[in-house]
This record gives C-alpha cells, sequence and structure tokens, in this order.
C-alpha cells in the first residue's frame, strides 16, 4: 500500500470518528434542553415529592389561668391503646398482658378482643404514655396506638365549670359586637395577668362593615395561652 493510499485511509478513519462525536455531541445537548427545558416543571414537582413532605401537627390547646396565676384547665399528653381483633393471635395472652399494664378488666379486654366480627376496638383511651409504652415494649400483634391530649383541670370540678363558663361569656359578647346593626365590626380583645404576660383569651380581629356589606358572625374563639 502506498504511502497516500494509507493517509487517505488514516483521513478517513478521523474524519468518521469526529462525525460520531459530533452526533454524540448533538444528542447529549439535546437530551440536556429536553430536560431541562420541556421537562423541567414536571421532574421539579418530582424530585420535590421525593424530598419533601408535609406532615400535620395537631395544635396543642392552651393553659388557662385565672387572674391570680392559679391552673384552671391544661393539656396532658396520653396515649389511646386500640386493637383490631382479627388480627390478634392470642386474645387471651393480650389480653391479660394489656389489663396488667393498663389497669383495666382482662375479661373486658378479652371480650373485646375475641369479637372477630369487628376491626376496631379500644383498650384504653387517653392512656398513661408511661404504660403504654410498656404495652407497646411487648408489641403485640393487633395493638396499636396513638398520641392524644387530654384536658386536665388542677382544681377539679371548680375549675371546669369557671373555664365553661368563661368561655360561654366571651362566646355571647363577641356575637353580640358583630352584629350588623352596630357601627363597625372590628374587635380584638386580651387580658393581661398581673405579672404582665398574655394569658386567657384573644378574640380575633373580624373585618371592617362597609355599607354595602354585613358582618358575618364569627367562629367561636377557642381558649388559649400564647408562650
Amino acid at each position: 500500500m502506498s504511502r497516500s493510499r494509507r493517509r487517505s485511509v488514516v483521513d478517513r478513519r478521523i474524519r468518521l470518528l469526529l462525525v460520531v462525536l459530533v452526533l454524540a455531541l448533538a444528542a447529549s445537548l439535546g437530551r440536556a434542553v429536553w430536560l431541562q427545558a420541556v421537562r423541567a416543571e414536571p421532574l421539579a414537582r418530582m424530585a420535590a415529592s421525593q424530598h419533601r413532605e408535609t406532615i400535620e401537627i395537631p395544635a396543642r390547646r392552651g393553659t388557662i389561668y385565672d387572674r391570680t396565676g392559679a391552673l384552671l384547665a391544661l393539656g396532658e399528653s396520653a396515649t389511646t391503646v386500640y386493637a383490631d381483633p382479627r388480627r390478634v393471635r392470642d386474645p387471651v395472652a393480650a389480653a391479660r398482658a394489656a389489663g396488667e399494664i393498663l389497669g383495666k378488666d382482662p375479661d373486658a379486654l378479652l371480650a373485646a378482643l375475641s369479637d372477630r366480627t369487628r376491626g376496631f376496638v379500644y383498650l384504653a383511651r387517653q392512656a398513661d404514655p408511661a404504660k403504654a409504652a410498656a404495652l407497646a415494649k411487648l408489641e403485640l400483634d393487633g395493638i396499636g396506638f396513638y398520641a392524644e391530649e387530654r384536658r386536665a383541670y388542677p382544681q377539679r370540678t371548680v375549675s371546669r365549670s369557671t373555664v365553661s363558663a368563661f368561655a360561654w361569656m366571651w362566646w355571647s359578647i363577641v356575637r353580640w359586637t358583630s352584629r350588623p346593626s352596630r357601627s363597625g365590626c372590628d374587635s380584638s380583645t386580651s387580658i393581661a395577668r398581673p405579672n404582665g404576660s398574655l394569658t386567657i383569651v384573644l378574640l380575633p380581629a373580624l373585618p371592617a362593615r362597609t355599607p354595602s356589606s354585613a358582618c358575618s358572625t364569627p367562629a367561636r374563639p377557642a381558649l388559649s395561652t400564647p408562650a
């Protein structure tokens, strides 16, 4: 093979390699444009759903004090224990363990756990979290738990009736002050304890009434204590 022919073969191979590289680069650029421009929004939503999650955190009810700072009502953490009788393998053992730890009647629990026609039964509502955790360590089949909040009244029935009467009084005031016959609907009230911290009730401010519109009845305010 002559030198000129050998050179032509080499040049042909170089051109072929160059064409292959150009096609590969064009394919890469086209793929990048497709992903970054055409498919950008759907892929961004997919990535966000894989790395982010919205978790709903239930709001806790606030602590209520009287004017001297004594506790009237407060929220306490509790755990509710439930069961699916269809998944409980040994109702007798489960009833005995749950009754001993939670302080419930084992016979009543056995009757609930033995009813295979039901898929959900309560074993203990708003139980002590420590006792519920002790029962959870046994890993009994068909027994489940979820967190809950229970309302405690340190002053017993006195604080319960006082809080109920106080809530009803403020609800009546809000309804009366938001009547359309009155001029304006803005209402915002707070009560301060002697030590200067905000306590007990915050009534939400309502939108001002215009001549062409009437005020709507506000939702019942919740008793709360900002930190």
